[in-house]
């Protein structure tokens, strides 16, 4: 049977854990992040790295070469699959000043990539197939602080990020929670989102993809690279995403679709 919420012993078992990640790093916020932007009159979220550090060399450089998706991992732990991170950011908050922005979920998909043999960026994966979840999978979506309800990966839903935007906004650390009900190995996770804003004239973003995948020692159980190929993959590098990579991931996204129809009637 279709899990509709989280097994109440493994989401304390999650929260216990997250809330001692947090407390033992105060910068939780510090990593790979998507700063919300507006070019050419339409929402776009740029990843970077806020905080690089010495290892972080990805072959991305600090700041992402294309738009709309950006990769972190999770950690599993308590029967449980959880992170904090990507993050959002509205570093210049100008264009949006006065008005929301919301955050739709519109589905989640998961690839398994063939395994990594460690050579770096050169390694070539194939085209990746984004898969629907199995009945057994859900993901869970939650925006600490903010009073909202939690989502997931079953019905999907909304989050307002940012109201009535000022000059204060800029700068903003906007943190998620993820939360699979699952200890998943060797899967990435890709979740799929649209920015819009009540900012007249300002389009809704393109598909904004936020990936996960396992922690772990070393690329290969990290899926360093197979994460990047995927980036790649989904990035939006012009104005309109080729047909053929929308087609793959929009064939993910049919199961999601159907269900929120239904719950729509």
């Amino acid at each position: 049977m279709k899990i509709s919420i989280f097994n109440l012993s493994l989401a304390v078992n999650a929260m216990v854990v997250m809330g001692t990640l947090i407390a033992a790093d105060a910068s939780a916020h510090d990593g790979r992040r998507l700063d919300i932007q507006v070019r050419n009159n339409q929402l776009v979220a740029q990843g970077f790295l806020s905080n690089p550090g010495p290892n972080s060399n990805d072959g991305g450089g600090l700041v992402r070469p294309y738009l709309n998706v950006i990769h972190d991992h999770f950690t599993n732990a308590g029967g449980v699959a959880f992170a904090t991170l990507p993050g959002f950011d509205i570093n210049n908050p100008q264009p949006l000043q006065g008005s929301d922005v919301t955050l739709e979920l519109l589905g989640v998909s998961r690839w398994t990539p063939p395994a990594s043999d460690g050579t770096g960026l050169d390694q070539d994966f194939g085209v990746p197939v984004l898969e629907s979840l199995s009945p057994a999978e859900q993901v869970q979506i939650g925006f600490p602080g903010s009073g909202q309800s939690s989502i997931n990966s079953d019905e999907g839903g909304a989050f307002i990020l940012a109201s009535n935007i000022s000059d204060a906004t800029a700068d903003a650390d906007i943190d998620l929670d993820y939360i699979i009900n699952l200890e998943p190995e060797g899967t990435i996770y890709a979740l799929q989102w649209q920015l819009s804003t009540t900012q007249p004239g300002i389009a809704n973003s393109d598909s904004v993809y936020i990936l996960l995948s396992p922690d772990g020692v070393g690329t290969s159980q990290r899926l360093h690279f197979q994460s990047l190929a995927l980036e790649s993959f989904l990035g939006i590098t012009t104005a309109v995403p080729e047909p053929g990579s929308m087609m793959v991931i929009g064939l993910a996204m049919v199961p999601l679709a159907l269900r929120r129809k239904r719950l729509a009637r």
